[in-house]
């Protein structure tokens, strides 16, 4: 078709759409932001709780041990930790982590456990037992961390016998499987990672800034990409003509854009759009515009005819000028029709019109779009 979109009409699209785009795109960043934002203030208030209750995690009774964050970090030396996996008779894994940790440093637990290792567990169960979970391979991994190896050793050993002797009444009705034995715990990169970019206890990790900067990527890509299809949406659905894609041509009309004329005069184009209307050569011509067309254009045409006319020649051309094809005299001999479409203004609505008149007439059809 001959109105396909070419560059010059797609760089004028993402022109006159800009708006739209640039606000899409900033609306889906202040959103990300906003989602960012409050996935670090979450983190950072549960990591603030996680604190809190491992400084202030009970020993006996009432008595309580006070952590600096140095301490903290010295009991994160040197941690033994051991692989297992449980589930129930009915072959359902068991998952939930948190749950498992507080049946295993409940008092009656932690005091098998002690008798069992001839050890004492310190600081505070509730600090030195950790249980987490591998999402993937739903493997539980119990570690201990007392700042103390041969300690840690001790205390994970008698956990471990403790699974698989079944002294734990947990334990008593489910499956258990010891994937690894108590042993020095080696962190992964990806630990690591995390640890760097602020992990949080018990894996609660802050968003990681190598997935920020690629999700922000994505997110940039997609809200344009969006704005984009947005924009093509209210082009289509826009009761004016915006683009020379915006209406339907047939294969013999020919089709003039001038909006994408560049560095030029209104006179200069005023002149150019009077030759095209008049060329090439019909004795009768129809200019339909759905707006009235500027008076120096009608008054070039109008010179021009008038010129014609005194020519000694017989070929001389009878210019009409209307708003609508059913303004013009049925007798009259059209051999060429000129639609006028003023970007922006010429509504799609009146191009309808005018070419489900235009099926009733022999003529050849020319359509200029204008700014």
């Amino acid at each position: 078709m001959k109105n396909l979109p070419v560059w010059e009409d797609v760089r004028s699209f993402f022109k006159d759409h800009i708006k739209i785009i640039i606000s899409t795109i900033a609306v889906c960043i202040v959103v990300y932001s906003i989602g960012v934002g409050y996935s670090f203030f979450s983190n950072t208030k549960l990591e603030n709780s996680n604190e809190i209750d491992l400084q202030q995690g009970s020993i006996n009774g009432n008595e309580e041990t006070i952590l600096t964050k140095k301490e903290l970090e010295e009991l994160q030396k040197n941690i033994v930790s051991f692989d297992f996996y449980v589930e129930n008779d009915e072959a359902v894994q068991f998952t939930n982590y948190n749950l498992l940790k507080k049946l295993l440093i409940a008092p009656d637990t932690i005091k098998m456990i002690e008798e069992k290792a001839n050890s004492s567990l310190k600081p505070s169960p509730k600090i030195a037992v950790n249980v987490s979970l591998d999402h993937e391979t739903y493997l539980l991994t119990l570690s201990i961390g007392t700042g103390d190896y041969k300690l840690n050793k001790s205390i994970s050993t008698a956990y471990y016998e403790s699974f698989q002797d079944g002294s734990i009444p947990f334990f008593k009705n489910k499956f258990i499987y010891m994937t690894s034995t108590p042993k020095l715990h080696k962190e992964s990169v990806e630990e690591k990672e995390e640890k760097q970019q602020g992990t949080l206890v018990e894996g609660n990790t802050a968003p990681s800034l190598t997935k920020i900067a690629l999700y922000s990527v994505i997110v940039l890509v997609g809200s344009a990409i969006l704005g984009v299809i947005i924009s093509l949406i209210y082009a289509i659905f826009r009761k004016e003509i915006i683009d020379s894609f915006s209406y339907a041509v047939k294969e013999d009309d020919i089709v003039l854009n001038f909006t994408n004329l560049k560095n030029i005069s209104n006179e200069e184009l005023g002149i150019k759009l009077g030759h095209a209307i008049n060329h090439p050569f019909k004795r009768v011509k129809v200019i339909l515009s759905e707006q009235p067309l500027e008076k120096e254009l009608v008054h070039h045409l109008m010179q021009n005819e008038k010129k014609q006319n005194n020519d000694a020649e017989v070929n001389t051309t009878k210019m009409v000028i209307a708003s609508d094809l059913s303004e013009i005299d049925p007798l009259l001999p059209v051999e060429e029709v000129v639609l006028i479409i003023k970007k922006k203004t010429t509504t799609k609505n009146w191009y309808k019109i005018q070419r489900v008149q235009l099926e009733n007439y022999n003529a050849s059809v020319k359509v200029i779009q204008i700014q």
